[in-house]
């Protein structure tokens, strides 16, 4: 697959600098800063912190909302692969290439460090995520702070995420279609405005 247009590129001085900045001896606020500065000249964004895989539409500075016909992401798969070597190189490049490798060609205790360097890789790009929204939100004069959910703006979103998460879950011991069915319930009751007379 092609680089898309517009799409932000992982050049090799912003791969250098992402790899010192997750290694072990440079973890610091100032480096994880210079990091944000290359990632934003080099034009990246929020959303390029997340799998070019995952569908929804940007709807403003951190926030997505569900959408089946598009990714939220529109940077190239080898340009977010890139971003993840780069971090996991610096996280632990003794293990890096676990990434690329299919789990068959591994042994159990590569397989192990690649689900933990996963993990650690994920965490990096929320990291980075958060930066970028906080500085966009800085440039654009909300002193980089997200507005916070209501309650029944979290208890939706919360109720929202498990039922995607159920929808591909299979277990016998739960019904998966009446817990879903239900979630859903909350979320209408949630979301209707009930006056209450005393």
């Amino acid at each position: 697959m092609s680089a898309l247009k517009n799409s932000p590129q992982v050049t090799e001085k912003l791969g250098s600098q992402i790899t010192l900045d997750n290694s072990n001896y440079s973890k610091s606020a100032r480096s994880t800063a210079k990091t944000i500065d290359m990632l934003i000249s080099g034009g990246f964004q929020w959303y390029n912190m997340v799998s070019p895989n995952t569908k929804g539409e940007v709807v403003g500075v951190g926030e997505t909302k569900k959408n089946e016909n598009s990714f939220i992401n529109p940077m190239s798969a080898e340009s977010f692969v890139a971003l993840k070597m780069y971090i996991a190189k610096g996280l632990n490049p003794r293990y890096a290439y676990t990434l690329e490798r299919g789990a068959k060609s591994l042994t159990e205790s590569q397989k192990t460090m690649k689900a933990v360097l996963n993990r650690n890789v994920s965490g990096r790009l929320s990291d980075y995520k958060k930066q970028l929204v906080n500085r966009a939100n800085m440039l654009s004069g909300s002193n980089g702070k997200q507005s916070k959910k209501t309650f029944k703006e979290s208890l939706v979103f919360n109720n929202n995420k498990l039922i995607a998460k159920l929808k591909g879950m299979e277990d016998a011991t739960l019904d998966i279609d009446k817990v879903i069915v239900l979630l859903g319930q909350i979320n209408k009751v949630v979301e209707t405005k009930v006056s209450i007379k005393h």
